[in-house]
């Protein structure tokens, strides 16, 4: 497993209250979220959370870790519709809204990257 030199990245968009707009923002932008990766996995089943044996439950401790941080969350939440749509008509958008439907690809990033066999 890789874990030196390895950049982890993975946007979305949030509203930046203090500048009044929209950025992008790397959910991965911790540096030291590989480690804590490798550490998970090399713990196995020493703490209170199933062991990382296998694909499937690397991409049960992922969404764990992603909804922890993004799901629901005030600060990372905004509305969005169309351009002449109706207040009543916009949906809200937070994080793990836009992070769920690509947990595969996001899983499949991290172990290409980090070199991780199972």
């Amino acid at each position: 497993m890789k874990i030196k030199n390895v950049k982890l990245e993975w946007y979305i968009l949030q509203y930046d209250f203090n500048n009044d707009r929209m950025i992008m923002h790397n959910v991965f932008g911790w540096s030291g979220y590989p480690e804590e990766i490798a550490k998970k996995i090399r713990k196995g089943a020493k703490d209170n959370w199933k062991p990382v044996t296998d694909y499937n439950s690397f991409k049960d401790y992922i969404k764990g870790e992603l909804m922890y941080h993004y799901w629901s969350k005030s600060e990372r939440e905004f509305q969005a519709g169309g351009l002449f749509s109706k207040e009543d008509n916009f949906n809200k958008i937070d994080g793990w809204f836009q992070l769920e439907p690509n947990l595969d690809n996001i899983c499949n990033m991290i172990i290409n990257k980090m070199d991780i066999k199972f």
